[in-house]
């Protein structure tokens, strides 16, 4: 048992208003929310609030190929490697390249839908 949960039960027990939201990382790179709370979240009605839903601006493309811009949290705080490292690195590559097939992907059916109205004939 995990010390949100016996801090639940022991709110419960003594009268004391529960916790109603947990903030957590969460993020295409980070999911330990997933394996760890999200369960006990639902069963005791706890909400998330995600701390880090872009992981730091690793998954907006600041840091792609090891960029630190000058100001960036990265330039100026060196300690936050979560997603720094190789293995994130990777996967917000991965992740990009997704996102970007799949704008691609929707480029192209507006354009097929332009298309097919400009040819269509005029309603008579």
């Amino acid at each position: 048992m995990g010390a949100r949960q016996l801090f639940l039960q022991f709110a419960d027990a003594h009268g004391y208003t529960r916790v109603a939201r947990i903030q957590n990382p969460y993020n295409l790179l980070n999911l330990d929310f997933e394996y760890g709370l999200a369960e006990m979240a639902l069963r005791e009605n706890v909400g998330l609030i995600v701390y880090s839903p872009l992981a730091m601006g690793m998954l907006t493309g600041k840091y792609f190929h090891g960029d630190r811009p000058a100001g960036s949290r990265l330039d100026l705080f060196g300690r936050f490697f979560r997603y720094s490292n190789k293995r994130a690195q990777d996967a917000a590559s991965h992740t990009r390249r997704c996102f970007e097939s799949m704008a691609s992907i929707q480029y192209m059916a507006v354009l097929r839908s332009l298309s097919a109205a400009l040819l269509s004939p005029a309603p008579s």
